[in-house]
């Protein structure tokens, strides 16, 4: 009696374990990439990626690959920042338990303060610096499912 009393204790703190294992494991995933030159299409090092809203940092190496090990599942926004390049947003990265998102960002060159490029969906959208007012009066959010309403004209 005493010996199937500390089998099913052992059992049971067995798989509570192997259980918080497979859901610590499952709730991360990895944010992967590498960063070019738009026009050469040559690896960029040193470039700086951050992870919008979080404090995430990462800079490309020598062969312009980045990663972000253990990414809390969700969707991000990823910038791209080195001098001499415009400034690159990625919207919706998804993270997936698990699984790794891979990204290639293609820097133009550029001043930063020249223009700042968004890519929403495909779309690239460019915002030159000089062209917007020194004080905005009214905003307008458009979200990407708005767009994505929006005919050509």
């Amino acid at each position: 009696m005493i010996i199937s009393k500390k089998f099913i204790f052992l059992l049971l703190l067995f798989s509570m374990l192997m259980t918080s294992q497979l859901f610590s494991q499952v709730s991360f995933g990895t944010i992967k990439g590498i960063v070019v030159d738009l026009q050469s299409r040559q690896p960029l090092r040193d470039v700086i990626v951050k992870i919008q809203r979080t404090s995430a940092v990462a800079v490309t190496d020598a062969t312009g690959l980045f990663s972000f090990p253990q990414v809390p599942v969700g969707t991000y926004t990823l910038e791209f920042i080195k001098d001499g390049y415009q400034t690159l947003i990625l919207p919706r990265q998804v993270v997936s338990p698990g699984k790794a998102t891979s990204v290639r960002g293609e820097l133009a060159k550029g001043a930063a303060s020249e223009a700042d490029v968004f890519y929403i969906g495909g779309i690239e959208i460019t915002a030159e610096k000089e062209l917007l007012p020194e004080k905005l009066e009214t905003t307008t959010q458009i979200k990407s499912r708005d767009i994505e309403h929006i005919q050509a004209t």
